[in-house]
């Protein structure tokens, strides 16, 4: 377990910072755990670098606070008519295409799910997912962050989500992604709608932070749309299967 106080006036200076700890761990007395217990002290300043070493945290941060950044969101329900908190659902079929395969044979959706995590895990990694529209390619990017889909879920406080074609994002993504990386901040940017001159350009900036930044782009697009140093999944329409459960959920 933990314990931690923040306070707005207090202060982390190392010392006092200490002796607070110190002052924390002598108030738990003779509790038969307190070498178990994780003690902490926070001021606002700790608190605020802290917030800021997770994108996703900021952002929900400032959503509460009333001064939101035009156009971006944290880790939510990004597909279109997706209730909050709705399990994706996976059946067996073939349905993403890796375009760096030779055979180009479709892999089930949670082969793919792993194999898309994988890349964007480690900094520098660039996805892009093309489909048809009404595919669910939005919903598939969401799920790679759903601990409940397979293993090893991407982080869901390190992602920023935005939809070029709705959202007319202020920074606008390029800017962002250059902004993350001066301060060094490890993020996975999601952009959907994005287009073929836009990926190239954000892969470019990508490729200047290669410690700090993953991006996965999305959009409807079934060309030999391949562009360098990027990874390019496809993904095929549903099966009878899903379809169905979908529309018992809706039902």
């Amino acid at each position: 377990g933990a314990y931690v106080i923040v306070s707005s006036q207090g202060s982390t200076a190392d010392r006092v910072l200490n002796d607070r700890r110190g002052a924390m761990r002598y108030a738990m007395g003779s509790h038969p755990d307190v070498n178990d217990i994780h003690l902490d002290f926070y001021d606002r300043d700790r608190l605020a670098r802290w917030v800021n070493r997770y994108p996703g945290v900021a952002l929900w941060l400032r959503e509460h606070i009333q001064e939101p950044i035009t156009g971006w969101r944290g880790y939510s329900s990004w597909a279109f008519g997706d209730p909050t908190g709705s399990e994706y659902l996976l059946d067996d079929t073939g349905r993403i295409v890796s375009r760096q395969t030779e055979s180009h044979q479709p892999m089930p959706v949670e082969q793919g799910i792993q194999a898309m995590r994988a890349i964007l895990a480690e900094p520098g990694g660039v996805v892009r997912l093309i489909g048809l529209s009404g595919t669910g390619k939005t919903r598939l990017v969401q799920a790679l962050f759903d601990a409940r889909v397979g293993t090893h879920a991407l982080d869901s406080v390190l992602v920023l989500y935005t939809d070029q074609g709705l959202d007319s994002p202020v920074p606008s993504a390029r800017e962002m992604l250059n902004r993350l990386g001066a301060t060094g901040t490890r993020s996975i940017i999601v952009v959907d709608n994005c287009n073929p001159t836009t990926h190239r350009v954000l892969a470019q900036t990508v490729s200047a932070y290669p410690e700090i930044l993953s991006l996965i782009t999305i959009e409807y697009d079934v060309a030999d749309d391949e562009p360098e140093e990027t990874q390019v999944f496809e993904l095929e329409p549903a099966s009878e299967k899903v379809l169905e459960e979908i529309l018992q959920h809706l039902t």
